[in-house]
């Protein structure tokens, strides 16, 4: 019987201190935990206004290439371009082959 009766006191005991570790760490844990989710969410926002900057840049190369298709077709009128098709035309200068840009 004595036995026994160390033993619930020392499971009680055990379970105390089970408790109580567990509710030190918990606080630590939170705050760790949000910092790492600001730091993710700093991260993700650089992220995000980097890509809306690459994503403008490419937007204004692909205008500016399609400017330059269409003035360099418009130079067609001085024999340097060959009419292939109503979408693609031959440089006799450089061997290239252009197309037209969908409007």
């Amino acid at each position: 019987m004595k036995n026994v009766g160390l033993i619930l006191v020392g499971a009680a005991l055990a379970t105390v201190l089970i408790f109580t570790t567990a509710q030190d760490n918990a606080p630590v844990a939170n705050y760790s935990s949000s910092m790492s989710v600001e730091r993710l969410a700093s991260r993700m926002e650089r992220f995000m206004k980097m890509h809306v900057e690459v994503v403008r840049n490419q937007m204004e190369l692909n205008t500016s290439l399609r400017k330059l298709t269409l003035l360099q077709i418009d130079n067609a009128k001085n024999g340097r371009f060959a009419h292939i098709s109503d979408s693609t035309y031959f440089d006799t200068r450089t061997a290239e082959i252009f197309r037209r840009p969908a409007p």
